[in-house]
């Protein structure tokens, strides 16, 4: 800041001329005198501010709960997986049976073949098998070579499968196409099912949902927290969740007594994924 003082004097009249005094200008003005005085602002007031101290938790926060602030942060959680399996009775077969035929040309093999494929699916429609449940899974025909590899003869396979709703009556149903068939049968494959299985599927994934509850909360306790409700369970994609029970067979089907058949037990699993709170 600046202060600037100013002096002046009056002038004598017109005409007049007195002596000048001491130090006056030749003007005839007295001297001006400027003084100049620096003066510094007010300091700005200075404010000091003192963060408040952090608290770091030693225990976990319950579920969705922030830690050390109002800003909500992740929950801490636990993720078990388990396997649940229960067991049901199979109500469906499905055999796979095959007629093989040879001959010295091509056409009179395939000729003999689809007559005896012919009668033993007369035989399983006469017998109750819908034809929803019938269908050709292979047609073939293969030359038969000799030592010097010149074509002796050909085989003709025609494979047949076929769905059964009824156990109790498919040793008997097999042996009537074997004797539609003769002795180019095969029964080359057969397995057990069941049809609706949404009762046994239901107690397994009940059985992988406590199983996982269950590793759940050892780990929390080995954690020394508790465990809290359930955020989320997913059940893994669907595969192959049967242990079925399946068989092979080699060779001509005996024209004796009808084949038993045994369906036994089916063990079905179920995998899920089932994520814990953690309080």
């Amino acid at each position: 800041m600046l202060a600037v003082a100013a002096g002046c004097s009056t002038g004598t009249a017109a005409g007049d001329t007195p002596a000048r005094a001491a130090g006056e200008s030749a003007t005839g003005q007295a001297p001006v005198t400027v003084t100049v005085t620096e003066t510094a602002p007010p300091a700005a007031p200075t404010t000091v501010t003192t963060a408040a101290p952090t608290t770091v938790p030693t225990t976990a926060p319950p579920a969705g709960q922030a830690v050390g602030g109002s800003t909500p942060g992740p929950a801490w959680v636990v993720t078990a997986q388990a396997v649940g399996t229960a067991t049901g009775a199979p109500d469906t077969l499905t055999v796979q049976l095959g007629v093989q035929t040879r001959a010295k040309s091509a056409s009179a093999a395939l000729a003999d073949n689809s007559t005896r494929a012919a009668a033993v699916i007369a035989v399983l429609k006469s017998s109750g098998v819908k034809p929803a449940d019938l269908r050709t899974a292979q047609l073939s025909i293969n030359p038969v070579r000799n030592r010097a590899g010149a074509v002796a003869a050909y085989d003709v396979q025609n494979v047949v499968v076929a769905t059964l709703h009824d156990i109790a009556r498919a040793g008997a149903l097999i042996d009537a196409a074997q004797r539609a068939a003769g002795n180019a049968i095969r029964v080359d494959w057969i397995g057990f099912s069941i049809a609706d299985d949404s009762a046994v599927r239901a107690a397994a994934r009940a059985d992988a949902v406590r199983r996982a509850r269950a590793q759940a909360e050892q780990m929390a306790a080995a954690a020394g927290l508790a465990l809290g409700p359930v955020q989320s369970i997913t059940e893994n994609p669907r595969t192959d969740g049967y242990n079925p029970a399946y068989g092979y067979a080699s060779g001509a089907a005996s024209a004796g007594a009808a084949a038993p058949i045994e369906p036994g037990s089916q063990d079905l699993s179920v995998t899920v994924e089932v994520v814990f709170a953690l309080g």
